[in-house]
């Protein structure tokens, strides 16, 4: 059962990336990446990283609207298509519960992870640009993956 780390255990959080395979297969099971979006679905939320759930490796389930899907992204980096745009962003996450935050992000990056095989017996490499909320939602949780969090960048919106 999915239950969520305190905000103290998810600020700060050291993660580990998956070295390969049969490490991921030791956390990361079909049913759980289930469970993990079903959390989400129930609380209103559209991602959920490692950390906020007690597990200090860096992968997390957010929901793709491109796509119209959840997706599970392991060993997450993104950098910015150009770093001078930036643009402002009103988040809020399952670790802070109703609080929101006035975030800095990139408008639009180029993300990297990792996805299992169809077979599950490798990991492959992906490589996207994302822009809009897919962006967003790709940099809040790959943050969390880095132990930051929205209320260590972020100015509280009363």
């Amino acid at each position: 059962m999915i239950k969520l780390s305190t905000p103290r255990k998810v600020e700060n959080a050291k993660c580990n990336e998956f070295s390969d395979i049969e490490d991921v297969k030791k956390y990361i099971s079909n049913d759980f990446v289930n469970e993990m979006t079903t959390f989400c679905y129930m609380n209103r939320g559209i991602g959920l990283a490692g950390p906020q759930i007690g597990i200090n490796k860096k992968f997390f389930v957010a929901f793709s609207p491109t796509l119209a899907e959840w997706k599970l992204y392991i060993n997450p980096k993104y950098k910015p298509m150009n770093s001078d745009e930036k643009t402002q962003s009103n988040e809020g996450c399952l670790t802070y519960g109703t609080d929101k935050y006035l975030v800095t992000r990139y408008p639009k990056i180029i993300a990297e992870w990792q996805k299992v095989t169809r077979d599950n017996e490798e990991l492959k490499t992906i490589t996207r640009e994302l822009e809009g909320l897919e962006a967003v939602v790709f940099q809040h949780e790959t943050d969390h993956c880095e132990g930051i969090t929205i209320a260590m960048i972020g100015e509280k919106v009363k």
